[in-house]
């Protein structure tokens, strides 16, 4: 092997820039998402027992399987979702937690 992965890909659009390059691509992949991830989400909420907690910050939390499951489980719970400008918020649960796109910026 002359080349590595490196030399060779560098044409390519990485991953994350081919599942956001369009809204049906970020649809789609959104989608998949949510299918794969809800159901443990569900389980994983449980187990974070997130009772006299008010806030869930889901950085990076796509179109909100976790915090939907978790917002199910402890009503009391609002929820923000920080993710890339691109994710949509839609997911069909009837759910809609507050959604925020853009970069974060550490101090």
């Amino acid at each position: 092997m002359a080349k590595g992965k490196d030399t060779i890909d560098t044409e390519l659009a990485g991953p994350y820039e081919r599942f956001y390059d369009s809204d049906e691509s970020t649809c789609a992949f959104m989608s998949a998402m949510w299918s794969l991830s809800y159901g443990i989400s569900r389980e994983l909420a449980a187990l974070a027992d997130l009772r006299g907690h008010h806030l869930l910050v889901d950085v990076g939390g796509a179109n909100g399987p976790f915090s939907i499951a978790a917002l199910q489980q402890f009503p009391e719970l609002r929820a923000v979702i920080f993710d890339l400008p691109r994710v949509q918020p839609a997911n069909g649960s009837g759910w809609v937690p507050k959604f925020r796109g853009g970069a974060l910026k550490w101090r």
